[in-house]
């Protein structure tokens, strides 16, 4: 199975087309978010989160109590509005950043990760649409590895990034 998923040539033209919708959809919704009339803001979100986190479905406890308590902690208790204005810039660049080296096909495993982060912060701020589709395919990539970035800039990056290692 992961010899399929990492070297197979057919399966790379599966992942080739994964990868590029996956980075189509962060880079549309980062571009909607930066070209937003009257900016892209978490404020509201940020401020509901800290006064009711997100519960588990079965009792009223936090269902991230460490990322309530990390936000929390970067916002000053979402007092902070240049702190609040600081994770949406975050947010709304690593979009851009993760759609485009996605598309492109560079640094792949590295912009898998960070749509994986992305995904995961989304969630923990309770905001669920797509982003569990989004987490499935950015895993499969992930686990991938070079194969998925092997029609991409990924194949000049990754043998030179290699001599340069050794």
């Amino acid at each position: 199975m992961w010899n399929l998923i990492r070297e197979n040539k057919i399966v790379s033209y599966f992942l080739t087309v994964l990868r590029v919708l996956l980075g189509a959809t962060w880079l549309i919704d980062g571009w909607n978010k930066l070209t937003m009339s009257g900016g892209f803001h978490l404020d509201s979100v940020i401020k509901m989160l800290i006064a009711q986190p997100v519960t588990s479905t079965f009792s009223d406890r936090a269902a991230f109590p460490w990322f309530n308590a990390f936000v929390k902690w970067t916002t000053s208790n979402g007092q902070s509005a240049t702190d609040m204005s600081l994770w949406a810039n975050v947010l709304l660049w690593g979009e851009i950043i993760v759609g485009l080296l996605l598309i492109l096909g560079a640094l792949t495993t590295i912009a898998s990760l960070g749509a994986i982060a992305l995904n995961l912060t989304y969630l923990g701020f309770g905001l669920i649409s797509k982003n569990p589709t989004e987490l499935v395919i950015a895993f499969v990539i992930l686990t991938a590895g070079y194969n998925a970035g092997k029609w991409g800039l990924d194949y000049f990056i990754s043998p030179w990034v290699r001599q340069k290692i050794r």
